[in-house]
């Protein structure tokens, strides 16, 4: 006991020793978000040689998930709570599945080499969290393969759910199609589940969205599950159509008209009401549209001129209340406004 106490107690000096002097504390995950397409088949064996160091692995960490759950066999659908802080894990370097009865992340290294989860007594939700930006894709589509790793006796129902989240912060959300109520086979290692889930609009042109595969403490006797061949793709995001003639930014073109011989025009908002707004003159053209990119119709009109120097486009910034002017065509040009470069302006 006193060896044991003399350890912790030097291993504490040594913390408050590095906190006081401010010594740098080696990055133990690379939790960056990637960006798409993204894929991980773990065939480089030197992304983790370290036992709970996953900063080799762009874009994904292993947690333990201790306490995540505490009753065995639950339902995987219903653990949707953060498991952020629970341990960094990842016992690096093994090579039998089989037999390597410790809970929680491991990394395989086999003829197909491999990550894997089990659950324990402590390691109650053990779990991947993959970290993307998707910002300009849409359509994500999530692909992995689930592996059996274990071809002894060991039989339980070894569940696994894909999840994900927006932002960083709060619960996870279940992924439809992503459930697997028992992803083993007692005494053989050769089931696998593809999986290939189409991934909610919200995750679509985000900074950071996390997928989380997990498993859990089952009933029985524990098995490793592989999570293998990794892969996040995307199409191009649809351009966001914004209606030319929208005043009030509520997504409904409003009615307008434009009188010459006053230079007012007259809105009927859909949400804001009735307006006037006095802005061109009587020869103008008007080419009302988003300059801004606030969602909401500029008052704007077209006096074409011939002269180099001299305004072309007269625009009122309906996001600043302020004069925007550009010089672009001449006398007899038709002006045909619109987002020609996709940014929504």
């Amino acid at each position: 006991m006193k060896k044991v106490f003399k350890k912790l107690s030097i291993s504490f000096i040594a913390l408050s020793l590095a906190q006081i002097l401010g010594l740098a504390v080696s990055v133990k995950a690379n939790t960056t978000p990637q960006t798409l397409p993204f894929t991980q088949n773990w065939s480089n064996l030197g992304l983790i040689t370290v036992t709970d160091d996953w900063a080799g692995v762009p874009g994904i960490v292993g947690y333990r998930g201790d306490d995540l759950n505490t009753i065995i066999g639950t339902d995987l659908q219903t653990i949707l709570a953060n498991g952020s802080a629970t341990p960094l894990d990842v016992n690096a370097n093994q090579t039998a599945p089989g037999t390597f009865t410790t809970g929680g992340i491991s990394e395989f290294e086999i003829t197909n080499p491999v990550v894997g989860m089990q659950g324990s007594g402590t390691a109650d939700v053990p779990h991947l969290v993959i970290h993307l930006n998707t910002t300009g894709n849409s359509n994500i589509q999530f692909a992995c393969v689930v592996r059996d790793l274990d071809a002894n006796a060991d039989d339980s129902i070894q569940q696994v759910n894909v999840q994900y989240r927006v932002g960083g912060t709060g619960d996870y959300t279940n992924v439809t199609g992503g459930y697997i109520a028992d992803a083993t086979t007692v005494a053989t290692d050769t089931q696998t589940t593809p999986l290939n889930l189409t991934l909610p609009a919200a995750v679509n042109n985000q900074a950071l969205v996390e997928i989380r595969v997990v498993t859990i403490n089952a009933l029985g006797s524990d098995e490793n599950v592989g999570i293998d061949d990794i892969s996040v793709t995307a199409g191009p995001s649809s351009p966001t159509t914004i209606p030319r003639a929208d005043f009030d930014g509520d997504g409904r073109t409003d009615l307008s008209v434009f009188q010459p011989s006053s230079g007012v025009w007259y809105l009927n908002r859909s949400t804001a009401g009735q307006s006037g707004v006095t802005w061109g003159i009587s020869s103008d053209v008007i080419t009302p549209g988003d300059f801004d990119g606030d969602n909401k119709a500029d008052e704007a009109v077209f006096r074409a001129s011939a002269t180099a120097g001299m305004t072309d486009f007269y625009i009122l910034r309906s996001l600043t209340s302020t004069f925007q002017g550009a010089e672009w065509g001449t006398t007899g040009d038709l002006p045909v406004v619109a987002d020609y470069d996709g940014d929504n302006k």
